[in-house]
Parts: structure tokens; sequence; C-alpha cells
């Protein structure tokens, strides 16, 4: 879990060092969190 955390920030602080804005690692923030809340949500019955 925690390796996952680090590499997610290493890989936020990579496409704001290569766009210089914030917004495309907003984006890829909302699409992993939208993607495990998808996950979470179709193991619920």
């Amino acid at each position: 879990m925690l390796f996952g955390q680090i590499s997610a920030g290493w890989i936020f602080g990579i496409i704001y060092s290569k766009t210089r804005s914030i917004f495309p690692g907003m984006l890829a923030h909302f699409m992993t969190d939208a993607r495990l809340s998808s996950i979470v949500l179709n193991l619920i019955p």
C-alpha cells in the first residue's frame, strides 16, 4: 500500500514537471480515484 502511494506521488510529480501545470495531475488523480471507486462499487451487491 505504501509503495503504491509513493509511486503515485512520483508519477504525479513527473506529470507536473513535464507540463508545469497542476491540472493534468489532477485529472490523473481523478481517473485513479474513479477507477478504484468503480471497482469497490462493483464488489458491493
